[in-house]
């Protein structure tokens, strides 16, 4: 019997054990964000890096890559205009003005949440709240750094 108690309590210790590990760290209510805005996880460490900064410090590890021969040039040009096309739509995002950036962010997520909706993976009544609690992030947010509009 005390063996049995003992093989219970390590199989329970063992799942709660593995399901903490493979729990995602991330918490997005929108899977899908336009390419013009940072993929904003929420995580145990909120810092961001500037979106272009990063594009290029991605681009400087594609080219160490190519370098190391762990990819083709080819294939570093793919993803290197990938990343261009990237900081084109940041670039083209960050011109427009603080009303027309809203405006786009609106559209935007209101779109993925028609899509989540279409889906089955959220009701409209969960559309229309998250829609109005992002709208309230939208309008309070005064067009510099990072809009933090997924955070709690």
């Amino acid at each position: 019997m005390k063996i049995a108690k003992v093989l219970v309590t390590a199989a329970v210790l063992t799942n709660l054990a593995t399901s903490a590990l493979a729990a995602p760290l991330t918490v997005s209510h929108a899977a899908q964000r336009a390419p013009y805005v940072l993929r904003q996880e929420q995580t145990v460490n909120c810092h961001r890096q500037d979106p272009l900064k990063a594009m290029e410090n991605k681009k400087a590890k594609i080219q160490e890559l190519v370098k190391a021969g762990k990819i083709t040039q080819e294939e570093a040009e793919k993803e290197l205009a990938k990343l261009e096309e990237k900081i084109r739509k940041i670039n083209e995002f960050n011109a427009l003005d603080l009303p027309q950036k809203k405006a786009k962010l609106l559209a935007h997520y209101q779109e993925v949440l028609e899509k989540r909706v279409q889906e089955g993976k959220i009701t409209q009544q969960e559309a229309e709240q998250l829609l109005k609690k992002f709208s309230e992030k939208v309008e309070q947010w005064d067009g510099t750094g990072f809009p933090h509009l997924d955070q709690r």
